[in-house]
């Protein structure tokens, strides 16, 4: 793929016209340190096989692409039948400083891209880089391609796009640096889940012994019926009848009643006496089978699920035993907050069972939240980000990485805070944080006379308090400084950068003046037209003087080398002065001859 490293503007994303809106939206990103005002786009709408089906040249105006930052800019343009996708190509870009970049003075340069497709690798890149990272960074013949997919030229230390610094990509960003993070955070997840198993097993360990001290004061009682039973049991037999028999028949008369814990104690002593075991069998079931619509013990239900999928030939035990643990699961969770035991609760139930895979989410979000208490902020963002759509999850994924890079503002730690709130740009009040992060970076560099960074930081401070006023503050203080040690060229580019502070128009227009009378003096008469044309028209007579009469005699030159079009255009700049319009009347007939000439012999 071909690309031009020196050009200060960078398409992002550009949306095709409609009958709506008949015009190409773009989404620009303005790689340099200097505010961008215009630019010329050439855009062409392509079809499905690649055809050019429409070509536009545009040039936008009063843009405001702040340095490092996107902005957007539309091209008129109707939709286009067979259309199905546009490209647009930046031609020329011009700064607020009057300086330009042109498209036709550079050469492109070959790369190849690394955005990898998506896949574990990409998953667990953006995990350790953040959101915006595409692939591998990657170092290639006279470039370097950063993890956000930006190739940079090998003289240039810090990515263009996402100001990185090269040294610290190739270090952190590698997939062996980001395997070995990764790892770093599983052993740390692994580590915190172990800890946190061993305090369930033991809170269990409790639960269970005080059900069984519970369990035995009801088989106490069962067995006192049991004895009155056998009692009975003994006084028939003692009469002519048959106790195995009696006992049987007793045992199932308690059944009738539903007391199958009592039926299941009568008949626990008739060993293999014909039916018994059956009878046992059923008891079992049945005690299982209730415990499990109706208790909301989590042992009992624990225990119920255990005898039913013991018995699951019979219809109807594997649904009833799902059912014992997911509400054994769903009383964990929301009673006793234990999320590991809920899991482990539904371990036995398919996990594409609609109550258990809605119980996992909901154990994971726990857990996630639970860490996200407790402080450790990068477990607490991965499980919320594995939960996708799940309610507020993305919401604490962001809050993740708020707190410490708001605690990172806090102890004065701006440029670890900036990265990190970058991630999240639009939570709560990150992009103020951002602000008030470079304001402290302009004021500690302002304090200490470093004025081209303060003037940076406050620049990227935005309209944070008195930001504006600041940076124009010191870029006229750094203005007056270039003019008094004699570099022209810096002072007019400061001056320019800040219209209407102060007297700063007058200076810039008293440097161009300057440079224009030399230039016409060396009868540069085009170059004379082009420095003075930032000056507004009228501002300054001698200025208006000088531009009208360079013009003058650029339009004359530009006719006696038949350059009709320089002639049209720099006679129209003329005005009035002389025989201006007449000379410009000729030049335009001129012109028009020539086209009529031209298609006669194309005919």
């Amino acid at each position: 793929m071909l690309i031009d490293l020196t050009c200060p503007a960078e398409v992002f994303r550009t949306a095709m016209p409609s009958e709506e809106i008949p015009a190409a939206s773009l989404l620009m990103f303005n790689l340099s340190d200097r505010v961008i005002v215009s630019a010329e786009i050439t855009l062409r709408l392509l079809g499905a096989g690649g055809a050019e089906k429409e070509k536009v040249v545009f040039r936008g105006r009063a843009l405001n692409g702040r340095p490092h930052s996107t902005f957007s800019m539309n091209i008129p343009c109707a939709p286009v039948d067979g259309a199905t996708q546009a490209e647009a190509t930046v031609e020329k870009v011009w700064f607020s400083d009057n300086d330009s970049w042109r498209r036709a003075e550079h050469e492109p340069v070959e790369y190849q891209p690394n955005a990898l497709p998506l896949s574990k690798g990409l998953t667990s890149l953006k995990y350790v880089a953040g959101e915006n990272a595409v692939g591998w960074p990657s170092q290639q013949k006279g470039l370097w391609v950063c993890v956000c997919g930006r190739p940079n030229p090998d003289s240039l230390d810090v990515c263009a796009r996402c100001r990185q610094d090269k040294t610290k990509v190739f270090a952190s960003y590698t997939k062996e640096a980001v395997d070995a993070q990764v790892h770093q955070r599983e052993k740390q997840l692994e580590l915190s889940s172990r800890s946190a198993r061993e305090d369930t097993a033991r809170l269990q360990r409790i639960r269970e012994e005080d059900y069984n001290r519970r369990k035995k004061h009801r088989a106490r009682r069962a067995r006192l019926i049991a004895g009155l039973v056998l009692f009975l049991v003994f006084i028939t037999a003692a009469v002519g009848i048959g106790i195995p028999a009696l006992r049987l028949w007793s045992a199932r008369e308690i059944m009738a009643t539903g007391d199958y814990a009592a039926a299941r104690e009568a008949l626990e002593g008739l060993g293999a006496f014909p039916g018994v075991a059956g009878d046992i069998a059923e008891c079992d079931w049945q005690t299982a089978a209730a415990n499990a619509r109706d208790s909301q013990s989590p042992a009992v239900l624990e225990e119920a699920s255990k005898v039913l999928r013991e018995m699951a030939e019979r219809e109807g035990s594997a649904a009833l035993a799902d059912d014992a643990d997911l509400r054994r699961g769903r009383i964990l969770l929301e009673e006793k907050g234990d999320y590991i035991g809920a899991l482990k609760a539904i371990s036995l139930i398919d996990p594409e069972n609609p109550g258990a895979a809605e119980l996992t989410r909901d154990c994971v979000f726990a857990e996630a939240s639970d860490y996200l208490d407790t402080g450790y902020y990068v477990l607490a963002r991965e499980s919320f980000l594995s939960l996708g759509d799940y309610p507020r999850a993305a919401e604490l994924a962001s809050e993740c990485v708020y707190i410490p890079a708001a605690e990172l503002v806090q102890n004065g730690q701006y440029d670890e805070a900036i990265t990190q709130l970058s991630r999240i740009p639009d939570y709560k009040d990150s992009r103020q944080l951002t602000l008030l992060c470079h304001y402290r970076k302009a004021q500690a560099a302002e304090d200490a006379d470093d004025l081209e960074t303060a003037a940076a930081e406050y620049l990227m401070a935005g309209d944070y308090e008195d930001a504006s006023d600041k940076t124009r503050q010191i870029v006229y203080i750094l203005a007056d400084r270039a003019a008094e040690a004699g570099d022209m060229e810096e002072a007019q580019r400061l001056y320019a950068s800040i219209p209407g502070f102060l007297d700063a128009d007058d200076k810039n227009y008293a440097i161009l003046y300057s440079w224009a009378r030399v230039a016409f003096a060396d009868n540069e008469y085009i170059r004379t037209v082009e420095i003075l044309s930032p000056v507004p028209v009228g501002e300054n007579v001698d200025i208006e003087d000088m531009r009208v009469q360079a013009a003058y005699q650029a339009g004359k030159n530009a006719l006696s080398r038949e350059d009709w079009d320089q002639a049209v255009e720099m006679f129209r700049t003329a005005g009035d002065y002389k025989d201006a319009a007449k000379l410009r009347e000729q030049a335009e007939i001129s012109r028009t001859r020539v086209l009529y000439e031209d298609d006669d012999d194309d005919e």
